[in-house]
């Protein structure tokens, strides 16, 4: 004997469309409520609701639902394809529980057209008879009418099940984003049901961001929601703009080409429902949005859950970034030990004066001189340089904000020249030149803070100093003098760069950086030809300079932590 708990779990027994909703806010875990439908049809063929039992015996099963729509006050008619016996003991059930579980059980499905009934098995094709017979017209206000459509086709009307057809007969009026369902009453009511369920406004929030732009915030909660784009049923897209993005866009939405009130996309996810062999329906997409203009992040779509876990999301994270004022001092210690050493012998008299140093000898005609006068000259010159200011700039910097001071230049790094061949009488190459022009000759700093509320500021610095070492000459055949004429080949460039990580600075402190050296000689000697050569006296008639440079590059950096008037008044609470 079947008993009563297996009759109750046959009438129970149906498809979870849409799982609770979880989502993990710190260490809450948030459950939404279930929603369920039952996706065969309500049987209803008659209005009574008095209980009944049953107890059948290899009971022809044509004969036992005749017996129901008797009693129901129906005609019925079988198709050829209903057959078999049934054996069942039913207590307190009412007609319609009675007359489904034998469908049921017997693989039997029906349609009730007025007041008969129309019995067949679920495998015969003469339904679609019925199922065509009328045509609804549903409209679909928030959710694509199409994807609905495509959900009942392939997971409802496609599935067999009791009641409904069995064939795929909703179509889509996209113009007017309507369902057109040509089917039965069954039909229309449970598409009805589940438009109902997903055919919701979609939920939407704006939220203000006053210390972070909203390109960054809107970028945090993107990856906040869906950190791997595509996990999960899920996709994310990749920025856009709303209403058409103008060509100099940037990441962190800044661009002068913003217009008043114009919004960007951050991303768009998408989920499904459904899982196996069910074909999925894309539910509502989350949207988030952000104005750059009016610093402000739209999010569409979604749950309230998601919305308030966003809202939770920002005012955590939506927080003013401690700022420093910082004092840069970069300055060229230099010693210059320059010194110069000349001898100058002059003679006159008789027809002729001749002079004579380190740098040559020049003869020229006296002026009727009678006496000969000869005179020796020397000049020591000793010259000091000490130290010159390269930058002194004082800046606010942001926590985490990349800041940079470019103070370099352009200059002719090389040049490349190609030799072009002419044609015709007196061919000849033609030289053909390009200029690559360098730009970081000078002083370029760059220099990201970190501010700890201890007092200290935590730098990444990255000093650039480059000067100019040297230039590469070459020649070339200048036709209109004929001669060859000097140009510059190539620059050379002497550089001292650091790049230092995590320097560590309490508020108000200096922090002195030296130690990057450069050192260069010069000597030079300039004779008297045969004189300048004899040993001992051969040192009167020479000339020397000797040019000894040394520089230190010292960088020297003061940040203080900036406290605005409401902070020093909460901590003085």
């Amino acid at each position: 004997m079947i008993s009563k708990n297996i009759g109750k779990i046959l009438l129970s027994a149906a498809l979870l469309l849409s799982a609770p909703a979880v989502m993990a806010l710190g260490d809450d875990v948030y459950e939404g409520s279930y929603s369920q439908l039952k996706l065969d049809a309500n049987v209803s063929i008659t209005d009574k609701t008095d209980k009944m039992n049953l107890s059948l015996r290899d009971s022809d099963v044509q004969q036992v639902l005749r017996m129901f729509a008797d009693k129901a006050g129906l005609n019925i008619i079988f198709h050829s394809s209903v057959s078999g016996n049934v054996t069942l003991d039913l207590v307190d059930v009412t007609l319609n529980d009675a007359f489904k579980l034998v469908l049921k059980i017997s693989g039997l499905t029906y349609y009730l057209e007025d007041k008969t009934l129309v019995v067949m098995s679920k495998d015969a094709a003469s339904n679609e008879i019925f199922a065509s017979k009328n045509m609804t017209v549903i409209p679909v206000k928030y959710v694509d009418a199409a994807k609905i459509a495509e959900f009942l086709n392939k997971n409802i009307f496609s599935k067999k099940r009791m009641g409904l057809s069995t064939t795929e007969i909703v179509t889509v009026n996209t113009a007017t984003n309507e369902l057109l369902i040509f089917g039965m009453e069954n039909d229309v009511k449970i598409a009805q049901e589940i438009i109902d369920q997903f055919d919701k406004k979609p939920a939407s929030a704006t939220y203000i961001v006053n210390h972070t732009t909203p390109a960054e915030m809107a970028s945090m909660i993107c990856n906040m929601l869906s950190p791997g784009a595509g996990g999960g049923g899920g996709g994310q897209s990749a920025p856009s703009s709303d209403s058409g993005a103008p060509s100099g866009f940037a990441a962190d939405g800044g661009s002068s080409d913003i217009k008043l009130g114009e919004s960007f996309t951050a991303c768009t996810l998408s989920g499904s429902v459904g899982s196996g062999s069910a074909t999925p329906f894309s539910a509502q997409q989350l949207k988030v949005s952000y104005f750059p203009q009016r610093g402000t992040i739209k999010v569409m779509g979604g749950s309230q859950s998601q919305l308030d876990l966003i809202g939770d999301f920002i005012k955590e994270n939506d927080v003013k970034q401690p700022q420093a004022f910082v004092e840069l001092s970069i300055l060229e210690l230099t010693e210059d030990g320059s010194k110069e050493f000349n001898n100058t012998w002059n003679v006159t008299g008789g027809d002729i004066t001749f002079t004579a140093d380190g740098n040559g000898t020049t003869i020229r005609h006296a002026k009727n001189e009678s006496r000969m006068k000869i005179a020796w000259e020397m000049t020591y010159l000793l010259s000091t340089e000490k130290a010159r200011i390269l930058a002194n700039p004082k800046l606010i910097v942001t926590n985490g904000k990349e800041s940079v001071i470019d103070l370099t230049q352009d200059y002719l790094e090389s040049v490349d020249v190609e030799f072009l061949q002419t044609s015709g009488a007196g061919a000849s190459a033609v030289a053909q030149k390009t200029y690559n022009i360098g730009s970081d000759q000078g002083l370029k700093v760059t220099f990201t803070p970190f501010i700890s509320p201890e007092g200290y500021v935590t730098l990444n610095i990255i000093p650039e100093y480059s000067t100019q070492a040297g230039q590469i000459m070459d020649t070339e055949y200048d036709e209109e003098t004929g001669a060859r004429q000097p140009y510059i080949a190539a620059t050379l460039l002497a550089r001292r760069n650091l790049d230092l990580k995590n320097v560590r600075i309490k508020d108000g402190e200096t922090l002195i950086i030296g130690g990057l050296i450069q050192e260069q000689t010069n000597k030079s000697v300039n004779k008297i030809p045969i004189l300048g050569d004899l040993p001992g006296i051969g040192a009167a008639f020479r000339s020397s300079t000797n040019n000894k440079v040394k520089t230190e590059l010292v960088i020297m950096i003061t940040p203080k932590i900036i406290k605005d008037n409401e902070d020093v008044n909460v901590n003085n609470l």
